[in-house]
Formats: structure tokens, C-alpha cells, sequence
């Protein structure tokens, strides 16, 4: 910390000046169309980010569900994305959601949506990546809680233009955010896990593709019992629709994938090694002829589909007939398991829940929140 401690007491030993937004950057409205240029997640049109899009836990960009418009719907070049823009979601229905930001790392054919803004930072008085931390830190987070102007989940002009942001000189900003930056690197190395796990299992034509609802391959069945059991400190895990849920003396299964079925966790799929009981809220997925297909290479397919964007309804579930049209790859079983060998690797980094990247994320996290909320905390 002494380096910019020392940066502080040279070039702000008083605290530092604190502007208005509107003094250091520019808001840019999202794109409003009719519902008739709707064209859903396909076709041939703009691509339009929206509030879903932004992941709400790592503020990355996740691009497996993006709306695409007519392109007779007008879009301005300026609602375009570009290099060090600020995604932010402007208006939802869910205040999770609002104030939510993503930063924008190159020029993208992408627009943005009507309840969605794009920040846009002038650099001779604000670093970009200095904007997205303060955007991140409870100055704006408690600020947009107690602002009349977003009380119906609405971030506007009003809200904008009083928000006053400390705006220490550039050598101060671009410390904080080396130091920040660090700390949001592991998140990347996630995304880029599930980047090399597409890519590993992206193949050509002349690879053979089977349906999922081919039985003489693949079984799906649905687990037992509506109620989770009462965890008796057994010796089998029990699954529900979001992983782990109890530990009891009884299994129903073995070795298999557990896609959930029912609930917000609907299409999260979860891997029992061994024997395990999986509730009604749990699909069972295992392979029949593991002669073609290895089951931890179905595993590691069942995870690429994002199965998640399928479910459906005011209560999520998702049925075994709504997937079970999907086809999937199937190389040589030597191909699949070079590909299990490369993907375990990757997985037990980005799974284990005592040594790997998860529990490294979360004291990551807490360790930038602790560190933003100081940084900020030595312009005052």
C-alpha cells in the first residue's frame, strides 16, 4: 500500500476534488423498439445486450442468450459498444439487477436495450477502469438505493446528475486500479475456462451427432421424493436442483449427472462420483452404451448446452422433453477421453469447493471489496 499512499500524500494530501458525473463522463440511452421487431435469440438483425446479460455475481459479459432486432430498428453509431464503455442495467424489475455494470474491453457488433445505459468515460479526467470500481463500490451502491429518481428501479438523468464521484488526479487513479485489477484476474481465468471447454468441444461435420433422447445411449430420469431428507449425517450425498443438499444412509443412483429440474437452479448441471440420492428436483442423466460414450465426457457435454436458458415458466422447471431434441457430438472414445483428461483439470480448479478457484474467488472478493472501500476511503 505505500506506493499509493505515497501518490496520495504527493498529489492530494488534502483529499481530492469530487465532481459531478456529468463533469467526467458521458450516459448513452439503449436502443427502444416495438415488440414486432422482436426476433429472439436468432435470425438476423442487431444484437441487443440486456440486463441478463451481465453476470450478477462477476460483472463479466455472458453471451449465451443474446436478443436479436430487426436491423430496420435505427441504431446509433454511438449505441454501439465500444472499447472502455460501461454496461450498466438501467431498469428492471428486480432491484438486484439495477446499477449492475460491465466493462467493456474491446469494440463490439453489439447494442444495448432499452432498460440498459452505456457509460462513457471523457479519459483526460477519469480512467475508465476507475469509473467501473467506483461503480462497483457502495458510494454508487448506496447512492442509487437512496436516490428518489430510481425508487421505481430506474437509473435516469436525475440520478446522474447528482452523483458526485471523487476524482483524484490520473497517477492516483491508475494505482487504484492496478491494484483492484488484481484482484478481479481470477474471475477472467473462470471465463476463460468455459471459453477452452466450447472450444474443446466444437467439432465438424464429420463428427457423428446423436439426439439426447436416443435411449439406446442416454437414460434421463427424474429423482425420488419431493422433500429433501433430513440430513442424518449419512455417508450418501443427497442432490436437489442446486447441488448438496443433505447427507443421508439411502442413494438412488450412481455416477451419473444431476440436471435441476425445478426452481431458479433449473438446468444447473452437477456430477455425482460414486453412489448418491437425487430428490424430484433433480434430473438423473447416465450413459447406457458406455462403450460410445464416457460419462464424464457426457458430463462435461451436458454443461457446455447451457441447459439453464431453457427453462421455462413463473415457477422454473425444465423437462426431460424439453432438451431431450438436442444434439450432441460423439468423437472416437479415445478423442472423448483426451478431452475428460483436459477438461478434469480445468474442472477440479473451478470446483472444488476447499482448494479451487470458487473458494479462491470468494476470498479474492472480499479481499478487493475490503481493499476498494480503503482505497476510495484515503480520498476523503
Amino acid at each position: 500500500m505505500s506506493k499509493i499512499e505515497d501518490l496520495i500524500k504527493q498529489y492530494c494530501p488534502n483529499g481530492c476534488e469530487w465532481k459531478s458525473f456529468y463533469d467526467v463522463a458521458t450516459y448513452i440511452r439503449g436502443v427502444s423498439y416495438p415488440k414486432s421487431k422482436d426476433l429472439g435469440i436468432s435470425g438476423n438483425g442487431h444484437k441487443l445486450l440486456r440486463a441478463n446479460n451481465i453476470d450478477l455475481k462477476s460483472n463479466l459479459l455472458n453471451l449465451t442468450s443474446v436478443k436479436i432486432v430487426d436491423y430496420s430498428v435505427k441504431v446509433k453509431k454511438s449505441q454501439m459498444l465500444m472499447a472502455d464503455d460501461i454496461l450498466i442495467c438501467a431498469g428492471s424489475g428486480s432491484k438486484e439487477h439495477i446499477g449492475k455494470v460491465s466493462y467493456i474491453d474491446e469494440d463490439m457488433d453489439y447494442t444495448f436495450g432499452g432498460f440498459m445505459g452505456v457509460i462513457r468515460s471523457n479519459k483526460n479526467e477519469i480512467h475508465p477502469r476507475y469509473m467501473f470500481h467506483i461503480l462497483m463500490s457502495p458510494l454508487f451502491r448506496n447512492y442509487i438505493k437512496s436516490s428518489d429518481s430510481s425508487t421505481i428501479n430506474n437509473i435516469n438523468n436525475e440520478t446522474w446528475k447528482n452523483f458526485q464521484i471523487p476524482i483524484p488526479p490520473l497517477p492516483v487513479q491508475e494505482e487504484i486500479v492496478r491494484i483492484l485489477d488484481e484482484f478481479k484476474e481470477l474471475e477472467m481465468r473462470k471465463k476463460q475456462y468455459e471459453w477452452y471447454r466450447d472450444e474443446l468441444l466444437t467439432f465438424g461435420d464429420d463428427v457423428e451427432r446423436k439426439r439426447l433422447g436416443d435411449k439406446s445411449l442416454f437414460n434421463f430420469r427424474y429423482g425420488t421424493g419431493n422433500n429433501i431428507p433430513a440430513d442424518t449425517g449419512g455417508k450418501y450425498d443427497v442432490y436437489g436442483s442446486n447441488g448438496i443438499v443433505s447427507h443421508i444412509n439411502d442413494y438412488n443412483c450412481e455416477d451419473v449427472s444431476i440436471i435441476g429440474h425445478i426452481g431458479a437452479y433449473a438446468g444447473i448441471v452437477n456430477r455425482c462420483r460414486g453412489k448418491c440420492f437425487v430428490t424430484y428436483n433433480g434430473t438423473i442423466a447416465s450413459v447406457v452404451d458406455t462403450t460410445r460414450v464416457d460419462s464424464q465426457y457426457f458430463h462435461h457435454v451436458l454443461n457446455e448446452l447451457n441447459l439453464q436458458s431453457m427453462k421455462k415458466g413463473s415457477q422454473p422447471f425444465l423437462s426431460v422433453s424439453d432438451f431431450s431434441h438436442l444434439q450432441v457430438p460423439i468423437p472416437s472414445l479415445q478423442e472423448q477421453q483426451r478431452i475428460v483428461e483436459i477438461l478434469d483439470t480445468f474442472d477440479t480448479l473451478t470446483t472444488d469447493l476447499t482448494k479451487g478457484l470458487p473458494a479462491e474467488i470468494k476470498m479474492r472478493r472480499m479481499q478487493y471489496e475490503y481493499y476498494r472501500d480503503y482505497l476510495f476511503g484515503l480520498l476523503k
